[in-house]
This record gives C-alpha cells, structure tokens and sequence, in this order.
C-alpha cells in the first residue's frame, strides 16, 4: 500500500468490509503492507475506520518491499502466532494491486505467501483486496488458486475481496453477513 491510494474510492469499498465485520463482532488485523518509509498508517486507520474492535500490524517500520518483505511477512506469522493478536478472527492483507501467482514486489502479494498464512492460521479467516484482473487474475482466477481451501469473494467491481480459510468457522459466517447485508448476487464462489 502507497499513501497516494489511501483515502481513494477503493478504501471506501474495504471500509464497508471493516464496518459491516466490527458490527458483527468479527475483530480484524488490517496488515496494509506498507510499501513507503513513511507510511500514514494513522490515515489509513482513520480511512478504514479501523475501531478498538481492529488492529493495524505495523512491525516498527518494517516495509513490503525488498528484502524486508520477507521479514515482514515473518513478523506477521510470529505476532499472530504467538498470541498478540489471538482476538482476530479476520486478517486483513491489503497490498496496492492484489494477488500474483509468482511476482513479488511491493504491488503484490504472492499466492504461496496467502497459502503459507492460511495454512497456519486455521482458525483464521485471511482476507486479501485485489484489483480486478491485477496480475493478470480475474476474480474467478483467484479463487481457483485458492480452490484447496474454503474461499469466496465479495465483487465491488473494480476490486474484491477474497476470503480465504482452511476451516469453516468465521469464515462461513462472513459469507452470510455480506449475502444477507450486500448484494447476495456480488458473493462470488470458486467454480471447480
């Protein structure tokens, strides 16, 4: 995430998300992937309107590029592991573009960094923004490379958001609230 985008009518579609989560008592750790030293995570809490009932991973200055990508992502799996965050039912991977099979940069979020995630916090639903056909996937080409895993995507148009878990629980109850609060019909499953 870059601070030129937060605030753009894209966050406004996550902030939705976020609202609609917290009134249900889903707690979220929003992780921006912050691509900028001097990343505005105070605006992008306040954009997002990120509650006591969220948290924003920010792993003191760590960025999502280079060579600290990888150490940020271990900060990540370490944090929730070791119970900091064991209230969050919701982890939130927010990068600039979304989800690409295999290209790691600052723009992305790899798929096997997803799977890693998902794999290791089974009683976690991980939640990932992604432009439409952002590294060349569609919305139906995410879910299929997550199609080993319960997972859906909430279509706003321009964007989605895929929610990706290896269980049922709070994932299934995500799914209702945004079929029974949203449009039903913008609630994409994988096609396998």
């Amino acid at each position: 995430m870059r601070n030129k985008f937060i605030g753009d009518s894209l966050d406004m579609s996550k902030r939705i998300i976020v609202t609609l989560l917290s009134q249900e008592n889903l707690c979220l750790l929003a992780c921006p992937l912050p691509a900028e030293r001097d990343f505005k995570f105070e605006l992008y809490k306040s954009v997002l309107q990120l509650n006591q009932k969220a948290y924003v991973f920010n792993p003191g200055g760590l960025l999502f590029i280079g060579q600290h990508r990888a150490t940020y992502l271990k900060e990540l799996k370490n944090s929730v592991s070791s119970g900091d965050f064991s209230s969050v039912h919701v982890i939130l991977l927010d990068p600039d573009k979304g989800i690409h099979k295999s290209k790691r940069n600052n723009l992305y979020i790899n798929s096997s960094e997803v799977i890693e995630l998902t794999t290791e916090n089974r009683d976690k639903t991980i939640a990932v923004y992604h432009h439409k056909n952002a590294g060349g996937m569609d919305y139906q080409a995410v879910l299929n490379e997550f199609s080993s895993f319960n997972c859906f995507a909430y279509n706003f148009g321009a964007a989605s958001i895929c929610f990706i878990q290896d269980g049922a629980q709070p994932i299934n109850r995500i799914k209702d609230i945004l079929r029974l609060r949203l449009n039903s019909e913008k609630v994409l499953e994988k096609s396998i």
